[in-house]
């Protein structure tokens, strides 16, 4: 009965405790000049979808929005990723994640609490990415891509945030996380390729074991291809029926990824 009363009593101070981390790691973020970051990325986002849509014949929205959309996702992407990793590696490098396993909190509380600030950070940015968006896009159509590129930019900073621990150097986190990225989003047309050139050349053993070594990638990446879609901006095709496989796929990654971490967390003497 007392150590059930105990647990009870530590359950908010923990709460507390990864509350405290996000909002400090979301502060000191936005002193590095992450706000401004934003703005920048944005800006040319929209300076390269006047310039591209100025080339266009037609006066159509549709099409801007799409540009608009691709851009931003990328810019966002990487913006994420920059931003966890430089920061993550960073705390590593000054002890500055040692100095908070040192509270007394478990490993996990400080793990979650720094993945849940990294976390509002990536929401920061799809709110901006949406509200850019309005201007060109329908606001049902913009809010369905906005929480499909929040999921997305979640796994990433999850991701970003995982590599960072495990090299503990920035470029090749950062190179790690971006080539993941990648793959992930080209997995279809990579898998497309390999059936291909299997059929083609079936009798080379080179051009099978391609096929089947990117068919077990592919078991392990997210299906990227289908989050953010920027086919919902250019023929508002977005529903709540095509965004539900994606937050499932995104919370059992998330959830994946944090129990990764946290081992990676536990086992790692600082």
């Amino acid at each position: 009965m007392h150590h059930s009363r105990q647990h009870r009593g530590q359950a908010p101070s923990r709460l507390s405790a990864v509350a405290i981390l996000a909002v400090l790691t979301l502060r000191m973020a936005l002193r590095e000049r992450l706000a401004r970051a934003m703005a920048l990325m944005i800006a040319l986002c929209w300076a390269a979808t006047w310039f591209l849509a100025s080339l266009l014949v037609s006066d159509e929205t549709g099409p801007q929005a799409a540009m608009l959309g691709f851009l931003l996702r990328l810019g966002s992407v990487f913006l994420t990723i920059v931003t966890v990793t430089f920061s993550l590696t960073r705390d590593l490098q000054n002890r500055g994640l040692e100095m908070m396993l040192a509270l007394p909190y478990p490993r996990g509380v400080i793990w979650l609490g720094k993945g849940v600030g990294f976390s509002l950070i990536a929401s920061l940015l799809a709110i901006l990415d949406v509200l850019a968006l309005l201007p060109l896009a329908p606001p049902g159509q913009a809010l369905l891509w906005g929480v499909a590129i929040n999921a997305e930019l979640w796994l990433m900073a999850t991701l970003a945030m995982l590599l960072s621990l495990a090299l503990r150097q920035a470029p090749l986190a950062l190179t790690m996380t971006v080539a993941l990225y990648l793959l992930g989003r080209s997995m279809h047309s990579l898998l497309l390729i390999a059936r291909q050139s299997a059929e083609i050349a079936a009798e080379h053993w080179s051009a099978v074991v391609a096929q089947q070594l990117l068919t077990v990638i592919s078991w392990l990446l997210p299906d990227l291809e289908r989050f953010t879609v920027t086919d919902w901006l250019l023929h508002h095709g977005g529903s709540l029926t095509a965004l539900a496989p994606i937050l499932t796929e995104t919370a059992l990654y998330l959830a994946l990824l944090i129990a990764v971490g946290h081992l990676e967390l536990r086992r790692r003497a600082f």
